[in-house]
């Protein structure tokens, strides 16, 4: 029941539909516009297409797989080395997430 529903989630999901088919300052001129507003004139992020681009510290060492994601603007509060911290803390808990995921699986089928 619920490995089969995760692998048919898995199989059907199309990376395609989280992404945009235009880039945010064409679609503001596809609609007539004659100026760009003072927010379209900032560098956009690619993860989040409607919010500017961080511009703290953390987001000018162009680390692996930057694509600007900082909703909540952590690089422009906590300094380089703070940054480096949340980040690797963020990669800990993500694979004890994964690895949690698995165990959740597993013990459908694994009885003791």
């Amino acid at each position: 029941g619920l490995v089969l529903a995760f692998c048919v989630a898995v199989s059907t999901a199309d990376e395609a539909a989280f992404v945009s088919k235009a880039p945010l300052a064409e679609l503001h001129h596809t609609h007539g516009c004659s100026r760009a507003s003072p927010r379209m004139q900032a560098e956009m992020s690619q993860s989040l297409p409607f919010l500017r681009r961080p511009s703290g510290d953390a987001f000018k060492q162009g680390w692996a797989g930057d694509v600007g994601f900082d909703p909540l603007y952590f690089s422009e509060v906590f300094d380089l080395r703070t940054m480096k911290v949340l980040r690797e803390s963020e990669i800990k808990h993500g694979r004890v997430a994964m690895l949690a995921v698995v165990g959740f699986i597993l013990q459908q089928f694994i009885h003791f």
